[in-house]
C-alpha cells in the first residue's frame, strides 16, 4: 500500500500540519496520530520532542535524509527492514583506546580482523557519522536523544515499529557511565530487543554494569572471546561468541558458547587445510561443539540477517537451568 493511500495520512481534523521531516513530509500523518499509531509512552513523547529540537539546532544535518541526520542506521545484515537499526561509535576512542592501566578492550586478534576497516574504506561518510556519535553519546541527553532518533525511524520505516537495535557495529563499551545510560535506553524502550557483542569485560571495573545490562529482560548481551583474551567471566544471562582465526586451533570453548565466528567466510577447499577440530558448519573443542554463525558459513548461499536467524536473540538459559 503507497503512502498517500494510508489511513493515518488523512488526519482527522484534516490539518496538513506534519511532525518531523523526510522526503514525504507533506504526506505524514501529524504528530498526535503519530503518538496515537505508536503507541508512546510520555517518556517517550518527551524523548521524541527534544530530539526534534536537537536536530534542527544542528545546522550540519540534512532534514531531508534520515540516515545522514539520524545517530542510527538501518543495517541489511542486522535485518531486511527499516525496523532494524545500529548505533555505533568510533573504534579509536572506545575498544581501540588505550586505558591509563589495564589492558585495551580489543585485542590484537580483534583488530586485525575488524571489518569496519573495510566500511570505513567503502563508505567515507561512516567516519563522520562515527565522529557525530562519539559527541553525543557524552551529552548529558544522550538517552533522549537515541530514543528519539529510533521514534523517528519508525515514523519512517513504511509503518513498521522498530523491533530490533544492534549496539556497536563499531565499537564497544568502555566506560561505566556509557554501560548506564545504554540501560536507560533499553529501559525507555521496552519493545525493542537490543543486542550487542562485546570485549568490554576485558576491563574489570566494567563488569558490574555489564551484568546490570545483562540482566534486562529486552537486551541479550554477548562476550567475545579469542586466543588472546582468554575466557571471559561468568555474567548471569549472557552468552559468550569465540573468535577463530582462519587456519587457527579452536580455542578452550565455554558452555554458553552461542555462535562461533571466523575471521572469514571459508570455502570447503580451505576447510581441507584447517586443523582438526573446525569444520565448515561447527567448531570443536573437546566434548564441546558451537555452532559456526550462519553468515560466516560457506554453505548457506544467502546467509539470512540477525532478525531472521534469531540464534544471536535468544535469551541465554538462567543460571542453573
Amino acid at each position: 500500500m503507497s503512502r498517500s493511500n494510508h489511513s493515518l495520512h488523512k488526519g482527522a481534523s484534516g490539518s496538513a500540519v506534519c511532525y518531523g521531516t523526510s522526503a514525504y513530509a507533506h504526506d505524514r500523518p501529524c504528530r498526535d496520530e503519530w503518538i496515537k499509531f505508536l503507541e508512546l509512552t510520555d517518556d517517550q513523547v518527551v524523548a521524541w520532542d527534544y530530539f526534534q529540537d536537537w536536530r534542527w539546532g544542528n545546522a550540519r544535518l540534512c532534514p531531508f535524509e534520515p540516515d545522514s541526520y539520524s545517530p542510527l542506521s538501518a543495517n541489511a545484515k542486522v535485518g531486511s527492514t527499516l525496523a532494524t537499526l545500529t548505533w555505533s561509535i568510533p573504534r579509536e576512542t572506545s575498544c581501540w583506546r588505550d586505558f591509563p592501566t589495564g589492558p585495551r578492550i580489543a585485542t590484537p586478534a580483534c583488530e586485525s580482523v575488524c571489518y569496519v576497516t573495510n566500511l570505513l574504506q567503502c563508505r567515507p561518510d561512516l567516519n563522520m557519522k562515527l565522529l557525530r556519535n562519539e559527541e553525543i553519546r557524552w551529552e548529558s541527553q544522550f538517552p533522549q536523544i537515541f530514543v528519539g532518533a529510533a521514534i523517528e525511524w519508525q515514523t519512517l520505516a513504511d509503518f513498521r515499529k522498530v523491533k530490533l537495535i544492534r549496539l556497536h557495529t563499531s565499537g564497544d563499551f568502555d566506560s561505566e557511565i556509557y554501560v548506564r545510560q545504554c540501560i536507560v535506553i533499553a529501559q525507555m524502550l521496552p519493545h525493542v530487543k537490543f543486542f550487542a557483542y562485546s570485549r568490554a569485560w576485558r576491563r574489570n571495573e566494567l563488569i558490574p554494569a555489564l551484568s546490570d545490562l545483562a540482566a534486562l529482560p529486552n537486551f541479550v548481551l554477548h562476550l567475545s572471546y579469542d586466543r588472546d583474551s582468554g575466557s571471559p567471566p561468568d555474567i548471569p544471562n549472557s552468552w559468550t561468541c569465540p573468535l577463530l582465526d582462519k587456519g587457527d586451533a579452536p580455542p578452550e570453548l565455554q558452555a554458553t558458547d552461542c555462535v562461533a565466528f571466523r575471521s572469514r567466510r571459508v570455502t570447503n577447499r580451505q576447510i581441507v587445510l584447517q586443523k582438526p577440530g573446525v569444520t565448515l558448519k561447527w567448531v570443536t573443542s573437546g566434548s564441546k561443539r558451537t555452532r559456526v554463525c550462519l553468515q560466516e558459513d560457506a554453505s548457506q548461499l544467502l546467509p539470512p540477517s540477525y532478525d531472521r536467524c534469531h540464534r544471536c536473540l535468544r535469551r541465554p538459559p538462567a543460571t542453573g537451568e
